[in-house]
């Protein structure tokens, strides 16, 4: 599997259920994919009711420059 696997209990199940290593690796990337586009849409509704300082995030990731 490749560095993403960090879900050994949804691993565990899902070879209980008979799937095979490349399947479980394809649902768990599945899986990631989905939870990034939960995270953003998480973040925007933030932004958007005031709850993220987005200004705050990007001073500070742009401080360097």
């Amino acid at each position: 599997m490749n560095d993403k696997q960090d879900l050994p209990e949804l691993t565990e199940f899902l070879r209980a259920q008979g799937h095979t290593t490349e399947e479980i690796e394809r649902i768990i990337n599945k899986i990631h994919e989905h939870d990034l586009g939960s995270m953003i849409d998480s973040i925007m509704d933030s932004i958007d009711s005031g709850e993220f300082d987005i200004q705050k995030i990007i001073r500070e990731a742009l401080k360097d420059d």
